[in-house]
């Protein structure tokens, strides 16, 4: 994450750099924040944003990899 981090900031490559920061996003989303596991309404509650998060992070990186 953190190369894929550094290539889309300094421009290098660029989509292949969104592609695979969403590639390990995703998995990681499901694994570390699944909310909807959770008993305690707390936990629930931040692995929820957490979750929401990243599929923030994931939208943004999808329209940098759209981009021609």
């Amino acid at each position: 994450m953190a190369l894929g981090g550094a290539a889309l900031v300094t421009g290098v490559l660029p989509r292949a750099a969104a592609w695979g920061l969403v590639a390990s996003l995703v998995p990681t989303t499901v694994a570390g924040h699944a909310f909807w596991k959770d008993d305690d309404p707390a936990t629930r509650k931040a692995n929820r944003i957490q979750c929401l998060k990243n599929l923030g992070l994931a939208g943004g990186l999808l329209l940098v990899a759209s981009e021609s």
